[in-house]
């Protein structure tokens, strides 16, 4: 994500425990398309054989609780995750532990959309006890995608390394290279006529000898995607995705039983704080020379975004009736200037984690 070594030395002096984010692996899996890598184990982030973070100490499975008392779960993306965090027991959901004194699971997945979310949790809630609470701690990743994107689907919205998932599963195989002496007997008319790389050679074949290939028809993709051309413009089309995920999540809140609530998660910029000595020097850092994702959170996320972001997505969960939490403004309202509350500018440090944790209590709890 970094790229050249001397950047990466910078972000490792002042936090050191980014080198085992980096080196985290994710897996492809069926469906919820990946998450991470399970059993993996290091200092600073664990996870058990399903790929979920741990909050306590070191166990198999987040799911192994003889006592099966109640659970309550933190769903979201990264920075609910608790990358930027220097154990896992200093991540949201183990501060939550602490405070309330319940059983809290990470329920994130980094870089997942809302859709992903809420998949997550419907392949595991059977596995769970009693669910008492649900917070959902996103917001971002559904919006940093859409400005990444070439291209958006209307219904299903898309998910991280689209792009590149996109055009590798697409990519058609060389006729000429895998096929090259039928390749050398086909008239160049027909070549001309005939998508070669849709067809297998006995197609080829009886198309040619029928001596009326069919015309190549292009692909078109409109009825699914748009073309990402002006996405300050277009964002608007990202609402009835995460309208259709907020949804699904009251109904299983009614039907299973459990309380649900939104925290639209913060941004450093939006909360309006001094930046403390060490996030001027990691921002400053990742500004000189920004990957994309870095370009999005730094370009495109001013205040009429944060304000745009957080009254419609306050306007969805009115609609559902899901209580929703502002969390930069909830910090705004603190007196956090020159406090390390960032890793970057959307994950936050051990105390920025707490301080979110005490005003989920606070405030939702």
């Amino acid at each position: 994500m970094f790229g050249k070594s001397s950047r990466k030395n910078i972000r490792y002096q002042l936090a050191p425990q980014m080198r085992d984010y980096d080196r985290m692996k994710e897996v492809w899996l069926p469906h919820l398309m990946y998450f991470h890598s399970p059993c993996f184990r290091s200092e600073a982030v664990n996870t058990d054989r399903d790929g979920f973070r741990l909050t306590g100490p070191l166990k198999e499975s987040v799911f192994a609780d003889p006592t099966q008392k109640p659970v309550s779960l933190l769903a979201g993306n990264s920075t609910a995750f608790g990358v930027g965090a220097t154990a896992d027991a200093q991540t949201i959901p183990a501060h939550l532990q602490r405070i309330t004194g319940e059983n809290w699971l990470n329920f994130a997945g980094r870089s997942f959309s809302s859709t992903q979310e809420f998949l997550l949790f419907l392949y595991f809630y059977p596995r769970l006890p009693k669910i008492r609470n649900v917070v959902i701690f996103s917001g971002f990743t559904n919006i940093s995608l859409f400005y990444r994107a070439w291209e958006y689907c209307k219904q299903y919205g898309i998910f991280f390394s689209w792009n590149r998932f996109n055009k590798l599963l697409n990519q058609r195989e060389d006729f000429a290279k895998t096929h090259p002496l039928l390749n050398r007997l086909i008239p160049s008319s027909y070549k001309n006529r005939l998508d070669l790389s849709a067809m297998t050679p006995r197609q080829v074949l009886k198309a040619i000898l029928k001596g009326a290939p069919v015309e190549r028809q292009p692909q078109s993709l409109e009825p699914f995607f748009i073309k990402v051309t002006d996405p300050k413009r277009e964002k608007g089309v990202l609402l009835p995705v995460i309208e259709h995920d907020l949804r699904n999540w009251r109904m299983l809140a009614d039907v299973l039983g459990f309380e649900v609530s939104y925290v639209l998660q913060p941004l450093i910029q939006w909360t309006g704080k001094q930046f403390s000595p060490e996030e001027e020097k990691l921002i400053a850092d990742i500004d000189r020379h920004p990957a994309m994702f870095w370009r999005v959170f730094r370009d495109y996320m001013d205040e009429a975004e944060h304000q745009w972001l957080s009254g419609e997505t306050r306007r969805l969960c009115e609609q559902f009736s899901i209580p929703y939490y502002d969390m930069s403004k909830l910090m705004s309202g603190k007196d956090l200037d020159r406090q390390w509350l960032f890793v970057d500018r959307p994950h936050l440090s051990d105390r920025g984690s707490k301080l979110a944790a005490e005003l989920i209590a606070e405030h939702i709890l």
